[in-house]
Order: structure tokens, then sequence, then C-alpha cells
């Protein structure tokens, strides 16, 4: 097994916590993806898989069928600031969009964009719940942007 160390220049966002903490990626010898996980040593269970990772370095094992990655500290995981429910998904037209972790009298923005970039859909101080209506879109992918609090999260939209 060859082992190989790679150096990336990433931005930190929020540091593991334990020190002991890498994501590792596994790969099939077509160079898809097969595994993704938090490797911890000395915990019990797997947590849920993160948002967005970046780290320091990487550590890269090749075999005959498979390449594993292996992310070391100092690593990062960016959690997003609230919960997006986006549902049905894929969608003919009526899509809902549930904010559960909305506080009582917070409101956010909602925007759907077309992969062109033209505004499809905007909605200004959205609660917990909201239905977009995208029935006039041609078939295709849509981006959906939440704000609330000057924070912002994306979510796919397919629309047949």
């Amino acid at each position: 097994m060859k082992t190989f160390i790679l150096f990336m220049g990433l931005t930190t966002a929020a540091a593991f916590g334990a020190s002991s903490q890498a994501l590792v990626y596994r790969y099939d010898a077509s160079g898809n993806r097969i595994k993704r996980e938090l490797e911890n040593p000395g915990q019990v269970g797997s947590p849920a898989a993160p948002q967005s990772v970046s780290a320091s370095t990487a550590e890269i094992a090749l075999d005959a069928d498979t390449a594993t990655v292996k992310l070391s500290e100092p690593a990062t995981v960016a959690k997003e600031p609230f919960r997006v429910e986006v549902y049905p998904n894929p969608t003919e037209g009526l899509v809902e969009i549930e904010l559960p972790d909305l506080k009582k009298g917070e409101k956010g923005r909602i925007r759907i964009y077309s992969l062109q970039g033209a505004t499809v859909y905007e909605k200004q101080s959205v609660q917990n719940r909201q239905s977009a209506d995208i029935s006039h879109c041609m078939p295709g992918i849509y981006a959906l942007y939440v704000t609330v609090n000057n924070k912002t999260v994306m979510r796919t939209i397919i629309k047949l």
C-alpha cells in the first residue's frame, strides 16, 4: 500500500473539538466515493455526516481495489446555521419549505434561482412554513436560498 501526504491551504470554520478525529473517504477503482465516515478512536457510534469540511493535511492510501483519503487535523466541520426542509423534491410545481429551527418572531427570506441566475421566486418575511409555486418554470434544477439573520442555507430543487 502506498501512502502520500497532501498539503492543502483551506480556511477553517469550526474545530472538530477532539484532537484524534479525522474524516475518512473511501473510493473504488473507478474513482467513485463508496464511503465517508468520521473516525474518532474511543467513540462509540458514528456521528452525523458533516456538511462541509476543510483540512490542512490529507493522507491518501492506494491499493489495487480502493483508495482511502484521510483528512486529519487541523480539520474543521462547518454546520448549517439552521435546518431547511424542502418537499416534495422532485416536484411538479408546488414545493413546501419548512424552517423548523426558526424561533417565534424570527422571519426569513426565500429566493429560488434558475441555473442561469434568473430569480423565479422570492418571498420576504417568511415564518416557519412557506409554499412556493414554481409550476411556471421549465423542468430542471433550481437553487433555493433561505436567509435568516444574515445567514444563508442553500438547497437544490428538481422541477419535473
